[in-house]
């Protein structure tokens, strides 16, 4: 395994654990997510959450082509 191999399995696994923790708390406490944030918003805790994901699967899928860019240019 080289080390862009290596890499690759570490962005993959901080990818997963929040994918994979948003999902089991979605199927155990829905209601958990489903609590708005403030007393006077319809904004939901999950919503909030699930748009946090996303920005990090962008961030994390920015920061693994730079570093595959980087070291393939030397």
């Amino acid at each position: 395994m080289n080390g862009s191999d290596r890499i690759g399995w570490w962005y993959t696994l901080f990818a997963l654990v929040p994918c994979f923790a948003y999902m089991i708390t979605l199927s155990l406490a829905p209601g958990l997510l489903a609590t708005p944030i403030g007393p006077a918003t319809r904004v939901t805790l999950g919503l909030v959450l699930g748009l946090a994901l996303a920005a990090l699967l962008f961030v994390l899928a920015a920061a693994y082509t730079w570093q595959i860019n980087r070291k393939e240019r030397g």
